[in-house]
């Protein structure tokens, strides 16, 4: 599945309509078009105001996307954060636009993400260039566009530095995606055993051949999950997956201190080199201000930071359950002042992180918006879920204070 987003939007706002059932157990069919205020409370509705039945998104057919790649330091990432962070303050304090991006961002971060081989210290970026070519638009549809790409291979052992088990032989790559996979041979746990540095490192060389820089079909040019990946991945144990969004006005702060906190030089001890349990790359993407009310991007641009955790449930733990105390000081340094990052409602770790969840607190802006369409549309409390102890006591007071009666389910 292509995971999609840039300066554009989320996946979230090309949804167009959708049939809901309500608490009351009446059908409703919002659109953008019919209920505007109400689908900016049902496209990050957390589950709390209906049952969805089905959804209409928008799509387009598939068109060519030129696809560029480069490669830099963490340090290096964390400075273009930095620049990126005071231009957008300075825009938003001098209102330079409508979006409070300053041109020269948009163009930058428009179509822009980022591989993080974390223990391997490399950031892999990725810029797309969607192009208008009608002759090639015509093979794309009946499948005879010709990629123009040579295959490459690439041969590496990937033996763990205490001798461990695991080779990764040969991969030969064709197109933009994997046409054949010679003499794979890994053991259950090999990518969480093996050691985070020769993972990374792997992740990072087998990144550079499928996201090789060409023009392709835009299916192909965006990171999906392709037959690579799964041939790899299936060798894997189950995982979490955690997304921060971070507000540009903190991503020069907060990747600042990322860098720092995860590699604190050779000579720290090896509880905090942080890299360690992060082998798998992290995934970047820049997301536009979002007036949807629970949308971790509402009212501001953000960096969506994705990492994932394969130690905590792999062979090396016995299957136990571990905590990976890496990723999550990792976390909680995301989560802290320097970096204000809110948490991806569908993802994992709100158990570790946010506890003491306050939605008044963290969207001060939009919390007690939402709370109007609870009130109106669940006022019972039947779709009341367990952070609703948070929601309850410390924010229907603001709910109730707003003390005046709205019909959303009107056209508005």
């Amino acid at each position: 599945m292509t995971h999609i987003s840039c300066l554009h939007t989320v996946t979230g706002t090309q949804v167009v309509g959708m049939t809901i059932a309500l608490a009351n157990g009446t059908i409703i069919s919002p659109t953008i078009r019919t209920h505007p205020a109400l689908m900016k409370a049902m496209l990050a509705m957390v589950g709390r105001l209906g049952v969805i039945i089905d959804v209409t998104f928008a799509i387009s057919p598939n068109f060519l996307v030129k696809r560029t790649v480069s490669h830099e330091t963490a340090a290096d990432f964390a400075a273009q954060m930095r620049e990126l962070q005071e231009k957008y303050v300075a825009c938003v304090a001098e209102s330079c636009s409508a979006s409070g991006i300053p041109d020269a961002l948009q163009d930058a971060y428009e179509s822009r993400q980022y591989f993080w081989h974390v223990a391997a210290n490399d950031f892999m970026q990725m810029d797309f260039e969607p192009l208008e070519d009608d002759t090639n638009m015509t093979a794309i549809a009946n499948g005879t566009f010709d990629y123009q790409v040579q295959p490459s291979v690439v041969t590496r052992n990937s033996g763990g530095r205490d001798g461990s088990h695991g080779s990764l032989d040969a991969i030969v790559c064709s197109n933009s995606d994997v046409s054949e996979i010679i003499d794979i041979t890994f053991e259950d746990g090999f990518l969480v055993t093996t050691g985070a540095p020769n993972i990374s490192e792997m992740y990072s060389t087998l990144n550079r051949m499928l996201f090789r820089p060409g023009t392709f079909p835009a299916r192909d040019s965006y990171p999906s999950q392709n037959l690579l990946n799964y041939a790899v991945n299936k060798h894997l144990n189950v995982y979490d997956q955690f997304e921060l969004a971070i507000p540009f006005s903190k991503a020069g702060d907060c990747f600042t201190h990322l860098v720092a906190v995860i590699y604190p030089g050779p000579e720290a001890p090896e509880e905090d080199q942080l890299a360690l349990g992060i082998p798998i790359p992290a995934l970047i993407r820049f997301i536009k201000a979002e007036d949807i009310f629970l949308s971790p991007c509402y009212g501001e641009p953000c960096v969506y930071l994705n990492i994932e955790d394969y130690f905590s449930h792999s062979s090396a733990g016995e299957n136990t359950g571990t905590p990976n105390t890496w990723i999550h000081r990792v976390l909680a340094a995301m989560r802290g002042p320097r970096c204000r990052g809110r948490m991806h409602w569908g993802k994992a770790g709100w158990n570790e992180h946010a506890q003491r969840f306050n939605g008044s607190e963290e969207y001060p802006q939009s919390w007690c918006d939402f709370g109007c369409f609870v009130k109106e549309m669940d006022p019972n409390g039947k779709f009341q879920g367990q952070v609703e102890g948070d929601w309850q006591g410390q924010v229907e007071g603001d709910w109730q204070g707003q003390g005046k009666p709205m019909n959303h389910l009107s056209k508005s």
